[in-house]
């Protein structure tokens, strides 16, 4: 995806409309490494704003979003995240197959052991 797109919801307002809206997105949980601001932006949409970024692979960020309603009221989200994988990197994997020509359909099975104190 070469553009990332953002949507949100403001709920319990008196207000009808939003004003403008505030797009923030980090590379840390305490929003201190900055890598977009939209500003207010009076033109944002709420079901699919676009943020112009270069996203790194394999990389989580975070973000937050502050709405501006047209009866004054001002809202910010809790911090969400959002995570990348792979980009233009070939895919490495082997084939799980079985050796015997009589099984069509193979069952593979593992035994797994959860580790102590932890649920």
């Amino acid at each position: 995806m070469p553009r990332t797109s953002f949507s949100w919801k403001a709920a319990g307002s008196e207000g009808t409309k939003q004003q403008w809206a505030r797009i923030i997105i980090a590379a840390d949980e305490n929003m201190k490494e900055i890598i977009f601001d939209s500003g207010e932006d009076e033109t944002a949409d709420s079901l699919a704003y676009k943020a112009d970024i270069e996203l790194a692979p394999k990389t989580r960020y975070f973000w937050k979003v502050t709405v501006h309603t047209d009866a004054g009221e001002e809202a910010s989200s809790d911090i969400q995240w959002f995570e990348t994988s792979k980009m233009n990197e070939t895919w490495q994997g082997k084939w799980i197959s079985c050796d015997s020509s009589e099984a069509r359909h193979p069952v593979f099975e593992k035994e797994i052991t959860p580790a102590a104190g932890k649920e």
